[in-house]
């Protein structure tokens, strides 16, 4: 398997090299590069080509490389994020429970009552209309 890997390695390198000396054969016309202030001399056809290839291709790697790390930190901040909340996870674990084990009502389960309105007793009687 190892064997094979390097095979197709050594045939991409070999048809890549292939290709760019068959493109700088078919490629020798010489051009001028105008630029946004200037031209140059006269350059082959070829390294004009190459050298925009490689400028692309060095921009793309660092929008990559911008994009990669903006993602590395992300996820570096997540990661320290969560550290700190299993830390926190780990002490409320080990805290103790807050029941008064003496009375004889702490085997009982806390009774919650709910909100209602205020009992009969306490609603004073609306006053008369009648004065006396």
């Amino acid at each position: 398997m190892q064997t094979l890997r390097k095979l197709i390695w050594f045939a991409s390198v070999l048809a890549l090299v292939g290709g760019a000396v068959f493109f700088a054969v078919g490629n020798q016309a010489q051009v001028p590069v105008y630029y946004l202030f200037g031209r140059s001399e006269a350059q082959p056809l070829w390294m004009v080509a190459g050298a925009a290839f490689a400028l692309g291709g060095l921009a793309a790697w660092l929008v990559v490389l911008w994009v990669v790390s903006r993602a590395k930190l992300a996820e570096r901040r997540h990661r320290k994020h969560a550290e700190r909340l299993e830390a926190e996870l780990h002490e409320l674990r080990n805290l103790p429970l807050a029941r008064d084990t003496t009375s004889s009502l702490a085997d009982e389960p806390a009774r919650r009552v709910a909100p209602g309105p205020p009992a009969p007793s306490a609603i004073s009687p609306p006053p008369s209309a009648g004065g006396g």
